[in-house]
């Protein structure tokens, strides 16, 4: 475990002979990469590969410079409990998650035309744990949700549920791959709740979810899904019958009809 408890910088040396020796320092994580103590920031200048898990508790922890040069592709789990960062900075570059991204705090794709490619799982709030998750580009960029991806959801009352928020004023979202919404706890929601999950700024809304998977709730419950300017909400309705329930529901109303005639015109 590294385990970064000030606001330093890792970074390459300066001086060529060193480099040179080096050849193109890298900090592969594949164990953890901790941030616990310091509410500022640990820049990481040197190129980072993630396959392990950054634990982001408090403060933020930035890639710039060479490690972001080529952009930031995530094999492994970042973790951003709230209140804290995971900062990739750089310009016209994309963030590419295979991996998962999850928690509290804030994913910033800092600098300017950048893009945050998920092609893994985004869980807000983290597993088994409701919260707010913010996606913030700053200026402008694009959250691109690829079809092998999928933005998660929990949902543990009318008002407590997992929530993503896309910032930034020129951001713009772009959807497919998969939404899933799963139940914490056991929880059903009554009809006609309804739940904000994702919002973004207005007007910028292209695509929508290839596939959407409720998970844990009742089966007897109707869900919708509606795409609007400036948010994505969920919604109960009541369940729309099955063609053989209407058949006996007409079957039911007619039979009462000629029984209501007959009681009126006996034989």
């Amino acid at each position: 475990m590294w385990d970064a408890q000030s606001n330093h910088e890792i970074f390459a040396s300066t001086f060529s002979d060193l480099n040179t020796l080096a050849g193109f320092p890298a900090f592969n994580n594949a164990g953890t990469f901790r941030k616990s103590a310091g509410t500022g920031t640990s820049t990481v200048s040197v190129a980072f590969n993630n396959t392990g898990t950054v634990d982001v508790q408090t403060g933020t922890v930035s890639l710039s410079g060479a490690a972001t040069a080529n952009g930031f592709t995530n094999q492994g789990d970042i973790v951003v409990a709230a209140n804290a960062v995971f900062e990739t900075n750089s310009n016209n570059r994309d963030f590419n998650n295979q991996g998962t991204l999850e928690g509290s705090g804030s994913i910033r794709v800092a600098g300017s035309s950048n893009r945050l490619l998920n092609n893994g799982n985004i869980n807000a709030g983290g597993e088994n744990a409701i919260g707010a998750l913010n996606i913030d580009f700053g200026n402008s960029g694009t959250f691109r949700q690829l079809v092998d991806g999928s933005l998660n959801f929990e949902l543990a009352s009318v008002s407590s549920f997992d929530t993503l928020a896309i910032h930034g004023t020129n951001s713009s979202l772009a959807l497919s791959g998969t939404l899933q919404i799963s139940s914490l706890n056991g929880y059903n929601p009554d009809q006609n709740d309804s739940f904000t999950l994702i919002t973004f700024n207005p007007g910028t809304l292209t695509g929508i979810f290839d596939n959407v998977v409720f998970a844990g709730f009742d089966p007897s419950i109707h869900f919708d899904v509606q795409y609007l300017s400036d948010s994505i909400v969920i919604g109960t309705s009541a369940p729309v019958p099955l063609p053989g329930t209407f058949w006996f529901m007409l079957s039911g109303m007619g039979l009462l009809a000629t029984r209501r005639r007959s009681a009126k015109n006996p034989a």
